[in-house]
């Protein structure tokens, strides 16, 4: 749409290349990622290497600049479905299939407390909110979402469900208030099924279904851009490759609605490993980067659709971050064994 791209038209090319890289030198099933902004480190899910000591999965730290290993928090003996870090990045929580969803201390890798709803529910997703600090959204295999206090761990002050989808919860992504939603709210995306839930003055919830009828295999949403870009399954009927699409919250005759900015072919569907892409907000614009399974490169575009660069990439990437240190423009690629920092130099 015009009003969508009328900014970003001044980026005429970018290279993409790989700045540095850590190898763990092992398969640890490595998945996601998130980079923290305030202590420069990145924090990845992935296997424990110690595994005679310590087996099963977890969070490591990993110190930006200098790519330093610094410590591993184990976390469940299962592999990891999510995990969130509270916006001053003290406190780390993660879910497991576990009943319970474990917050952990960032600094002292000290369980701090932990958080089961009453039904003994497999916990599929959890997040903090940056907006409400004191709140921890857990979605549960039976498609309900739980709000937790943070500072009593024992009472749920909100339960929401869709009775007419009870499909596991794989992703809660609260957003921050803005002219459309003055008190915030959050996205709850089920297997099939995209919710918005925007917080009401009198402390309630109002609920939209999204119009977005397609399975969602993997979504993530940048707090810079205000967007979510969320990859579609491949379905029987268009059995051919996945799909992205960036995609932007906004409201008409005051209803949310998903509206979408652009969107693009992902992996074929013959090639069913899932891998993350990322979007990073760049001056004039943004650039969305994602891996190809097939041709086995990261590709990066921007929102007219245009593809800008491609790098090459061996192994399979499993998560792409945007890492914003002092408006210089990197990505973080992440596969089962590797961490790689990508570099983009962009052309106005």
């Amino acid at each position: 749409s015009e009003r969508a791209t009328a900014g970003v038209r001044s980026i005429k090319t970018c290279r993409m290349y790989i700045d540095k890289t850590l190898d763990f030198k092992e398969d640890l099933s490595s998945k996601y990622m998130v980079f923290l902004g305030r202590n420069k480190k990145l924090a990845v899910a992935q296997k424990s290497v110690a595994a005679a000591l310590f087996p099963g999965y977890g969070v490591k730290l990993i110190d930006f600049s200098t790519l330093r290993q610094e410590k591993f928090i184990n976390t469940s003996n299962k592999q990891l479905t999510d995990f969130s870090i509270d916006s001053n990045e003290s406190f780390i929580v993660t879910t497991s299939r576990d009943a319970t969803c474990k917050m952990i201390n960032l600094a002292s890798a000290v369980s701090a407390s932990s958080f089961a709803p009453h039904a003994a529910v497999p916990l599929w997703s959890c997040s903090f909110d940056g907006e409400r600090p004191f709140n921890l959204y857990l979605g549960a295999q039976n498609g309900a979402t739980y709000i937790f206090d943070t500072r009593k761990n024992n009472e749920v002050v909100m339960e929401i469900a869709e009775p007419l989808n009870p499909t596991p919860v794989k992703n809660i992504v609260p957003i921050k208030k803005n002219e459309n939603f003055p008190l915030g709210g959050f996205f709850v995306v089920h297997i099939r099924g995209i919710y918005f839930y925007e917080f009401l003055a009198s402390g309630e919830v109002a609920s939209t279904t999204l119009n977005l009828n397609e399975p969602v295999a993997m979504i993530s949403y940048d707090e810079r851009t205000e967007m979510l870009l969320i990859t579609k399954s491949p379905t029987v009927e268009a059995c051919k490759q996945t799909r992205h699409a960036l995609m932007k919250l906004v409201k008409e005759d005051g209803i949310p609605v998903l509206q979408e900015i652009f969107s693009f072919n992902g992996t074929s569907a013959a090639l069913p490993q899932q891998s993350r892409p990322a979007q990073i907000k760049v001056p004039d614009g943004l650039i969305v980067a994602s891996y190809l399974q097939d041709t086995k490169v990261i590709q990066g575009r921007v929102p007219t659709g245009t593809l800008l660069c491609e790098v090459p990439i061996s192994d399979h990437i499993t998560d792409i971050c945007p890492i914003y240190i002092d408006n210089v423009c990197w990505f973080g690629a992440l596969s089962n064994s590797r961490f790689r920092v990508l570099k983009l130099n962009l052309g106005y």
